[in-house]
């Protein structure tokens, strides 16, 4: 703020008070020093013009990107000379004077949603005639020069939150009791202050809201039966609404947010395999056949009744595997076999017994 003289802080008393002497006195004063009455006009409202730019009260503000005007309102001024010159100002954050309303109900016509991502601040401006530096492009704080008073200023805060791009999937497995974790998802190029993964159904009913992407990959999808998820990333500011499970992010969300791309898990139906394991007991080699699948890419593995992985050699080819069992204790066993084309899988018993 550039002022030519402090400001003096004298009630309109005061103030008539000295007019009065100075005018009372002038006389015998202009005797001994020759004033003509111009100057000592301009000298008397130097000397006892207070400028005031007042203090605003309202806000701060803050809108959403996203090609729906903004309008401040509400904004009050107190304070302020009411012998001055005066206007409104709005600054970016650094001073830069982008618009000069004349009045507030101008001000409350401005739509900050044009003006893209970033701070407005709106001032109160107070002065006297002379002022100079007063049009957009000069900077409020160090570009004008004269007589005046900035009122306090008051954000406007225009956010544009980016949900970014997701990268991983799309996933598909087989609700088998077996759980499923999705891995290697990843996002990037998105913005906001607070962040979240959203899982939904198809139709975007929120079933998860996993914080971060180890949480997300900790989600045991056959866990959720059959059918599609998807998995999104939800970018918002501070005030958003109805982002709880059993809500649809993509109607029932209100605030400042935007959501990336969406990415797919399948949960698909267990198929039950036509599987035949010959002979059975088995003392040196166990066979299996896929059969009614034209081509099958099979794992096959075989665990004790405690769960615990078998040490056993296992050739496998399409629809066949072929199983060394001749180092085994005997015993009952569980074969599980899983198509990894199709997803279907059986568990067939093999009962080993000694040679």
């Amino acid at each position: 703020m550039k002022t030519t003289l402090p400001r003096v802080n004298l009630s309109l008393k005061i103030v008539y008070a000295l007019l009065f002497f100075i005018g009372t006195t002038y006389t015998g004063f202009a005797q001994k020093n020759p004033v003509s009455p111009v100057e000592n006009l301009a000298a008397v409202t130097v000397r006892n013009g207070a400028i005031d730019g007042g203090e605003i009260v309202g806000g701060p503000f803050a809108f959403c990107v996203d090609g729906d005007a903004d309008f401040v309102s509400g904004i009050t001024l107190s304070g302020n000379s009411q012998v001055a010159n005066s206007a409104w100002i709005v600054t970016d954050d650094q001073g830069v004077i982008l618009g000069l309303p004349e009045v507030l109900g101008q001000l409350e016509m401005v739509n900050f949603d044009d003006a893209g991502v970033g701070v407005c601040l709106i001032w109160h401006l107070s002065y006297a005639n002379g002022l100079t530096g007063l049009e957009p492009g000069n900077n409020a704080l160090t570009d004008l020069s004269g007589i005046y008073d900035l009122s306090n200023s008051i954000s406007v805060t225009r956010n544009a939150p980016d949900g970014g791009e997701i990268i991983g999937g799309p996933f598909s497995f087989t609700v088998d009791g077996v759980p499923d974790f999705v891995s290697g998802v990843s996002v990037s190029g998105s913005s906001g202050s607070n962040a979240s993964w959203v899982i939904t159904d198809d139709q975007g009913t929120i079933l998860g809201l996993p914080p971060t992407v180890e949480a997300l990959e900790g989600v045991d999808f056959d866990g959720a039966g059959v059918g599609t998820c998807l998995i999104w990333y939800i970018r918002y500011e501070d005030g958003l609404e109805g982002l709880v499970p059993g809500n649809n992010a993509l109607t029932d969300l209100s605030g400042c947010y935007d959501l990336s791309n969406s990415i797919e898990v399948v949960r698909n139906e267990q198929i039950e395999l036509n599987v035949v394991v010959f002979p059975n007991p088995a003392s040196r080699f166990a066979y299996i056949i896929i059969r009614s699948v034209v081509s099958s890419d099979p794992t096959v593995q075989l665990f004790d009744m405690s769960g615990n992985p078998a040490d056993v050699e296992i050739f496998q080819r399409r629809n066949f595997a072929r199983i060394n069992v001749s180092n085994l204790q005997p015993g009952i066993y569980m074969a599980m076999i899983r198509d990894n084309i199709t997803g279907a899988s059986a568990v067939r018993q093999i009962v080993v017994r000694s040679r």
